[in-house]
């Protein structure tokens, strides 16, 4: 009967992976460890750039909604100017009567 064992041992068909863990234990793939903490630090990377991507972009749409807003002000201030330094010609044109 111990004979017959060893036959059925020889028929059993494995893998490498699995004879590797049936041979070494915990210890049959230590790669896969490193792999994941790799995997790990490369997905948290893209993470962090992409992050960092979106906040570059909305930094420069506000930028750039800045800029709009500057010449709108710098485009009324001139209009203000015209207009109190016309008014200021007429007020000075009149006499103190004709107010």
């Amino acid at each position: 009967m111990a004979s017959d064992a060893g036959k059925m041992f020889i028929f059993c068909f494995s893998t490498k992976v699995d004879e590797r863990r049936r041979l070494l234990g915990h210890c049959s793939l230590p790669g896969n460890d490193v792999t994941a903490e790799i995997k790990t630090g490369i997905s948290s990377s893209k993470i962090s750039l992409m992050q960092a991507h979106q906040r570059l972009a909305e930094w420069g749409d506000k930028l750039s909604d800045l800029g709009l807003k500057m010449e709108l002000m710098k485009k009324n201030s001139e209009e203000f100017y015209q207009t109190m330094k016309v008014f200021n010609n007429k007020i000075a044109d009149k006499n103190w009567y004709e107010f």
